[in-house]
């Protein structure tokens, strides 16, 4: 692989963590936050008229203790393999005055046969931001289709692995200085009833090669260290700032880990606003996520396998894998009717895995577009709906929430 392709994702990464002049822009746009709220129109105001006494000027901008729901019944997951998330839930609210929005996405979701799963999500903001709380619960059972290690391995050679999986992950981060955290959590996967069913008998599968947490049962546990920079009013549908997390996996045998092994993961977001009245934001992400050591296999970094789940649009969930992944989207987020209710995107992204001898063997683009739909303008949610194109061909999405 070329160098110049690896240069060209690196250069798109820098040009979103430089925070210059980003406290600015966020004290102008929270000026105008309340008004642009009023000014919207999202779902529930349209559910709303059908009821007699209902005023849109009732639903002010949101007071610390007050919980906003947003709520899709039914949606695909992109996952590719016809996975229906039976809900999609949102909640946010103000935990005080002077605080960030807190929010915890929850979602339950099944193909009625072979995958089903609950998943919780929190990052919270404790009174005046003192305080930052962040969560990733799971209990699932997947059969998973799994390509193997690299950027370059083809959709057609594949292995069925079917196993389930409980996590608990938290962290806890203390503010030291002016939007700048130190934390420290505890992470455990434990994945078991694995089995593998490979359709080509010939050969043995990338999975059965790499040897490492390929039985019937799996433990990772272990401590993290954390360094967080995050000046975002609202997480969930960010208008201004910037977002840098550095998250440091240490499991050992003496925690309850089946093997030793280690993780880095770096991500660098930033946002742009161009107006204090419409929607106009150009957002981009940058992260690396790179394991050391006998790392599991379920523990290897993989598309939409990212902490916030919500990386690699363009190709399915586990389409790629390796132990080390480099990532970068740039997205474009605009207003197309005049009271917010309708909204569009445009983005694209870059991403390479290391393949069986370590190296990154090739660079996966994608591109896309999508819209956006208010369903609550008080926490500023939106239900997304988008389209992406990789090197395997067009896939779409429904989700709640921005992407990142």
């Amino acid at each position: 692989m070329r160098i110049g392709g690896y240069l060209l994702m690196v250069a798109f990464g820098l040009c979103i963590i430089n925070p210059n002049h980003s406290m600015a822009q966020a004290r102008d746009q929270g000026d105008s936050l309340s008004l642009r709220q009023l000014e919207q129109t999202d779902l529930i105001d349209f559910a709303g008229r059908l009821y007699k006494g209902y005023s849109k000027e009732k639903r002010r901008p949101t007071e610390e203790g007050k919980v906003h729901f947003s709520v899709i019944p039914v949606a695909p997951k992109s996952s590719g393999k016809g996975e229906i998330s039976v809900s999609a839930i949102n909640a946010s609210f103000y935990m005080a005055r002077k605080t960030n929005l807190s929010s915890i996405y929850f979602y339950p979701y099944t193909n009625f046969s072979t995958s089903y799963g609950l998943l919780l999500s929190p990052y919270i903001w404790f009174p005046k931001n003192e305080w930052n709380g962040t969560g990733d619960f799971r209990i699932m059972y997947n059969d998973l289709r799994e390509n193997g290690l690299g950027s370059m391995v083809p959709p057609s050679d594949y292995t069925v692995i079917k196993h389930s999986q409980l996590r608990t992950y938290f962290t806890a981060h203390t503010r030291v200085a002016d939007n700048f955290y130190l934390g420290t959590g505890y992470n455990m996967d434990y994945f078991f009833g694995v089995v593998e069913e490979d359709p080509s008998e010939n050969n043995s599968s990338d999975f059965e090669q790499y040897g490492i947490g390929t039985g019937s049962s799996t433990v990772s546990s272990g401590i993290t260290i954390n360094f967080l920079r995050d000046n975002r009013r609202n997480s969930v549908n960010p208008t201004n700032g910037y977002y840098t997390a550095l998250v440091i996996r240490i499991n050992r045998k003496a925690f309850g880990s089946t093997y030793d092994w280690s993780s880095v993961f770096l991500d660098a977001r930033r946002y742009l606003s161009f107006s204090k009245k419409r929607h106009k934001i150009l957002a981009g992400r940058a992260f690396y996520w790179g394991t050391f050591g006998d790392v599991p296999y379920f523990n290897l970094p993989a598309t939409f396998e990212d902490p916030s789940s919500r990386a690699g649009r363009g190709y399915l969930t586990d389409r790629f894998r390796g132990a080390h992944w480099l990532y970068t989207e740039g997205e474009y987020r605009f207003d197309i009717s005049s009271h917010g209710f309708v909204g569009g995107v445009i983005f694209a992204n870059l991403q390479s895995y290391t393949n069986r001898q370590g190296r990154f063997d090739a660079i996966l683009p994608a591109a896309g577009f999508g819209f956006r739909f208010k369903f609550n303008r008080l926490s500023d949610t939106n239900v997304t709906l988008d389209f992406a194109y990789g090197k395997e061909g067009w896939n779409w999405y429904i989700n709640l929430g921005e992407f990142f």
